[in-house]
Parts: C-alpha cells; sequence; structure tokens
C-alpha cells in the first residue's frame, strides 16, 4: 500500500512537470519500468493517420514496435494484450536484446477514443500486482498524454499559414530573435 502511494505520488509529479510529448513519454516510460520491473518499454500513438513510436527505452528497433500486432489489436480493441511467453521458447524478433517472458501492451484511451499504445516487456513472468500498479497509473497518463498532443497540435497551428502552409511571420520572427542571439552568442555571422 506504501509503494503503491509512493509509486502514485512520483507518477503524478512527473506527468504534472512535462507538457512537451518527448519529454512526457520518456520520463513516463522510465517511471513505468522501474514500477513494474520491466526492462524495455515503448510509447505508440497515432500522428497523420499512423501508428508511430514516440518513445522507447531498451529497445533495438523502436519503429517496428509501432506496427507489430499486439499494439495495433490493443489500439483497435482498446484491451490490455498480454503475452506471456513460456520458457522453453525463445522469441527473437530483432527489437530486443533479451528473451522476453511477458510482453504487455495497454491501450491509453480518453472516454473509450483512442490515444496510443504504451508497450511494457520483462525478463520475467509479469504478477498480477505489477498489472494492476501500471493500470491504476495509466488513466492520469492517457489525460496527460492527450494534454502533451493538443499542445503540440496547437503549436504546429499557431506556427503554419493555413493558406499557404508555409510557416507564419510571426514564427519567422521568433526563429530570427533564436537564430541572432545563437549568432551574437557564438560569435559566428548570421545570413537571412
Amino acid at each position: 500500500s506504501h509503494r503503491v502511494t509512493d509509486v502514485s505520488g512520483e507518477f503524478a509529479r512527473t506527468l504534472s512537470s512535462h507538457i512537451e510529448v518527448s519529454a512526457l513519454s520518456e520520463a513516463a516510460l522510465s517511471d513505468l519500468q522501474s514500477a513494474g520491473g520491466f526492462v524495455a518499454s515503448a510509447l505508440c500513438v497515432v500522428r497523420d493517420g499512423e501508428m508511430v513510436t514516440v518513445a522507447s527505452n531498451g529497445l533495438l528497433d523502436p519503429e517496428r514496435v509501432a506496427g507489430s500486432e499486439p499494439v495495433r489489436r490493443a489500439h483497435r480493441t482498446l484491451k490490455t494484450i498480454n503475452l506471456a511467453l513460456p520458457e522453453d521458447i525463445t522469441v527473437d524478433g530483432g527489437v530486443v536484446e533479451f528473451t522476453p517472458r511477458s510482453v504487455i501492451a495497454y491501450p491509453l484511451h480518453l472516454r473509450l477514443v483512442p490515444i496510443g499504445v504504451l508497450l511494457l516487456a520483462s525478463t520475467a513472468p509479469t504478477t498480477e500486482d505489477e498489472v494492476r500498479l501500471v493500470s491504476g497509473l495509466l488513466p492520469n497518463f492517457a489525460v496527460a498524454l492527450n494534454n502533451a498532443l493538443s499542445h503540440e497540435r496547437l503549436q504546429q497551428v499557431a506556427a503554419i499559414d493555413n493558406l499557404t502552409g508555409l510557416f507564419n511571420r510571426r514564427f519567422g520572427l521568433e526563429r530570427l530573435s533564436e537564430d541572432f542571439s545563437r549568432a551574437v552568442r557564438s560569435k559566428e555571422p548570421l545570413g537571412v
């Protein structure tokens, strides 16, 4: 009970301290891996109609994870997919350096609207307590991830002209200011 409270509090602090998708995803994956004793993790979301991996830890080829059957099925059905692999079977999908014994794909959704899929892998069978702990943290993660994705879309809308599809004047002036400051600091020339 104390461990669950501590993990929940720490995870809540992680979620509230990040608004950018990449920073939020990486911090959340790290917390979730340590909370459940997982060796590898990945977070996949839908961008422009395609499932992509936005963050991963401990995977050799994170891009392949987004197209895997457990991730697609968890996203489509909104049901957790728990793959328990027997010890006498070795799976080598070229995605991890270790032999997984448990792979869980948790769907992330808000009011039954899919946001993404969290994939966690372990070298040992996953216990019910670990599954319950992670499952309890996911609703808050889904809200934070949805907010970060909305923030990302808003940033894009604010920077791009609707008519031309090019960066707008405000974005250009902000970028020019950043580049000018960098040129002054590094004493390098700047061309416009």
